[in-house]
C-alpha cells in the first residue's frame, strides 16, 4: 500500500525480519555451545534453518491427515507457535494486509483468536518467548561448562 495509509507497513516488516534473525542467533548460540565442534555446529545450524524453512510445514500438513476436521484445525494452530518462520510469515501478512493468501495455520490463527490485533498480539508474544528461551538455554549450558 502506497501512501500515508501504509507508512508503519514497511518498518513492521523489517522488524519481524530482524525478529526472525535475532531467533536464529539464538539458536545458532545454543547449537554453538551445545556442540563440541565448530564443523558440526555448523551442520547442525545449517539443518535446523532447513527444518523450520522447508520440513516443518510438510510434516504439519501431513499431520493433519491424520485427524478429523475440527482436531486438525486445533493441530494448525498450535503448530504455528513451533515455528518461528511461520510465525514471521503470518505476522507480516497481518501487518502488510495480506490476510487473503493466509495459509491454513494463518486463517486458523484468526478463527481462534478473532482478529488481526489479537493475533499479532499473539505471534508477537510467541516471537518474544522465541528471542528469549535459546538465549536462556545457552545462558545455562554455557554456565554449566564453565563449572
Amino acid at each position: 500500500m502506497a501512501g500515508t495509509v501504509g507508512y508503519l507497513r514497511y518498518p513492521a516488516f523489517v522488524g519481524l525480519s530482524l525478529i526472525l534473525a535475532l531467533i536464529f542467533l539464538g539458536l545458532a548460540a545454543l547449537v554453538a555451545a551445545l556442540c563440541q565442534r565448530k564443523p558440526v555446529a555448523f551442520g547442525v545450524a545449517l539443518f535446523l534453518w532447513f527444518f523450520f524453512v522447508l520440513f516443518y510445514d510438510l510434516m504439519v500438513i501431513g499431520g493433519t491427515f491424520l485427524f478429523q476436521e475440527r482436531t486438525a484445525n486445533v493441530f494448525l494452530f498450535t503448530s504455528l507457535l513451533g515455528n518461528p518462520v511461520g510465525m514471521v510469515r503470518v505476522a507480516s501478512l497481518i501487518v502488510l494486509g495480506g490476510k487473503e493468501i493466509f495459509g491454513a495455520a494463518g486463517a486458523a490463527l484468526m478463527r481462534y483468536v478473532g482478529g488481526d490485533m489479537a493475533g499479532l498480539g499473539l505471534l508477537l508474544t510467541g516471537l518474544a518467548l522465541w528471542v528469549v528461551l535459546p538465549i536462556l538455554a545457552t545462558q545455562a549450558v554455557l554456565r554449566r561448562q564453565d563449572i
